[in-house]
């Protein structure tokens, strides 16, 4: 639990640091200390995959929602988490309507 404790303390808002431990594989490593039934083991190795999550392929979300959901479930989200968000740049959106019905003129005749 303090090793887990010590890498989300070290990790925390630190980006260099997160996508070192991202080459170590930090992020299997954090789902199989999530299967321990320990519940501080468990906040602290959701709290560490919360700020990997924005180093993870969209791929691998989406093979671990399970995974995703126990982060949301256990720990504190703020406004600023763009982690576990979808993100805007992958959605589809509508195409942007034309102000004017097909066929309108504005010029007055």
């Amino acid at each position: 639990v303090n090793s887990v404790r010590l890498l989300q303390s070290l990790t925390k808002r630190n980006v260099t640091r997160l996508s070192l431990i991202m080459g170590y594989k930090a992020h299997v490593i954090m789902k199989r200390a999530l299967k321990v039934q320990q519940p501080d083991l468990q906040l602290h190795a959701s709290r560490v995959l919360k700020g990997l999550l924005r180093c993870v392929g969209r791929k691998w979300r989406a093979g671990n929602m399970r995974l995703l959901s126990a982060v949301y479930r256990l720990v504190r989200h703020d406004l600023c988490d763009a982690g576990l968000l979808a993100d805007p740049a992958l959605e589809p959106t509508d195409p942007p309507q034309p102000p004017w019905p097909p066929g309108h003129t504005t010029d007055s005749q």
